[in-house]
């Protein structure tokens, strides 16, 4: 657990991270929740700010500790989740037959995963409901218990805390409602009931509900909202590994079935959110956590009997350290702390703090969270928060000037443009090429190996 929570602490690639910062900072030297959004200029929609309790953490985790701090917090919070599901088979049994093996294959997939964002916390409550409704499925709370002493009275508290981390997510739902199909009763009609009222326990209510309803345009601009075999032939090739995975659940279920289990509850967790990733490829570490806690019982029973002695055991701990070790070697994420330079604009915000060149500006998609958190004296084009702040139609127009750059004129036109910070690689690229050679724009700063800074006017 101490090299899987460890193997967490690495630089922040994660493009949402410095608008969650930005916001957190507003939200305490405010002490309000804005109506419109203050950090960009082209918003014109109400703001349901769906992450804010998150946003606070961040921003009070990295004034005390700085991106230290941070970097410790996400590999804590990481290493929890991972904890929290391997409590359901328990201490001994993890460590018994292949549980080990495959406990540090999904934690070093998982671990790809990690990023400074609502769903780290998302995903540690989400361990800690599976807990506990998996837990009831196995051994349920005897009927003459009231409901306070239930072993589902801790959804209300969780789902109320997650609402405020991570609102309108339905996972706490999908849980108690999977539960009440599998084994239906009046007591888990009412736990659901209770986590679908605690999913509108907030300060914006009923209107988080709204936010998760993404269109094929948002889904071609944003990675993880597209189908899982659309990343994979997107190049995403680590997503075979969860196929793989979630593969093995079935086999792990198929095999319980046969040897008396109850799995009715299992299956249909499992079923359930790996098709949700097939739709969805966000979905994917939810999924991957269901598929260790019912594979778990399984493996801990294949290839027991070569684990007889306490050498066999230490070999067998060693093989799963030395391979998870290997696979975070060779995964391209890095060790460290704060802001990927290959990732953002460090130097050319660098350029922005000493010029101060007059704006509006225009950035890339990535870089618009960047921009809100390390300069804040420039209001972005657009960022990370996606329909949460931005029309659709806004969405169409990006795309359709990615695909064809001479249609930036027209947004010159009605915003003024006057700066632009663009990213090298990516969508944003033929738009870079294109404006460097236009009449009026003049590349300002081209020493940054992620971004270029144009400006547009006289060069005096």
């Amino acid at each position: 657990m101490l090299c899987v929570a460890a193997s967490a602490l690495t630089v922040i690639t994660e493009p949402d991270t410095g608008w969650y910062l930005r916001s957190g900072a507003y939200l305490l030297k405010t002490h309000s929740f804005p109506l419109h959004d203050p950090f960009s200029y082209t918003s014109k929609e109400p703001w349901i700010n769906q992450h804010w309790l998150t946003e606070i953490l961040f921003y009070v985790t990295v004034r005390a500790g700085g991106y230290v701090g941070l970097g410790l917090l996400q590999a804590l919070t990481f290493g929890l989740t991972l904890l929290g599901v391997g409590r359901l088979a328990g201490r001994r049994a993890i460590m018994a037959g292949l549980s080990p093996v495959f406990f540090v294959a999904c934690a070093a997939y998982l671990r790809e995963w990690v990023a400074l964002r609502a769903q780290l916390f998302s995903n540690l409550l989400f361990a800690v409901t599976l807990l506990l409704v998996m837990r009831e499925w196995r051994d349920p709370s005897p009927p003459a218990q009231g409901l306070l002493r239930h072993r589902l009275r801790f959804i209300a508290p969780i789902a109320v805390l997650w609402t405020q981390l991570h609102a309108g997510t339905p996972y706490c739902i999908a849980l108690c409602g999977l539960l009440f199909l599998a084994r239906p009763s009046r007591r888990l009609l009412f736990f659901v009931a209770v986590a679908i009222a605690a999913t509108v326990v907030g300060p914006f209510g009923w209107r988080v509900l709204m936010l998760y309803n993404a269109t094929g345009i948002t889904r071609d601009l944003i990675r993880e909202w597209s189908p899982l075999f659309g990343a994979i032939s997107g190049g995403g090739t680590e997503h075979v590994f969860f196929i793989v995975l979630w593969l093995v659940g079935i086999v792990a279920i198929v095999m319980r079935h046969r040897r008396g289990e109850k799995v009715r509850f299992d299956a249909l967790v499992h079923g359930v959110f790996g098709l949700a990733t097939v739709y969805h490829v966000r979905m994917a570490p939810l999924a991957v956590l269901v598929s260790l806690a019912v594979t778990l019982p399984w493996t801990q029973r294949l290839a027991a009997g070569w684990l007889g002695t306490r050498l066999d055991r230490v070999l067998c701990g060693t093989l799963c350290v030395t391979v998870f070790c290997g696979a975070v070697a060779a995964s391209s994420r890095k060790f460290g702390f704060g802001f990927a330079p290959e990732r953002f604009p460090t130097k050319a915000v660098a350029f922005l703090q000493r010029e101060r060149p007059p704006g509006p500006m225009f950035n890339s998609y990535n870089f618009g969270g960047y921009l809100m958190w390390v300069y804040p004296e420039e209001r972005v084009f657009i960022d990370g928060r996606a329909t949460t702040v931005y029309p659709e139609s806004m969405f169409q127009q990006l795309l359709s000037i990615y695909a064809r750059p001479q249609e930036f004129a027209g947004l010159v036109r009605t915003y003024d443009l006057r700066l632009a910070v663009l990213q090298r690689r990516g969508k944003g690229a033929a738009l870079l090429h294109w404006l460097r050679g236009q009449p009026g724009w003049r590349v300002a700063y081209d020493e940054d190996p992620v971004a270029v800074v144009l400006l547009r006017g006289p060069s005096d």
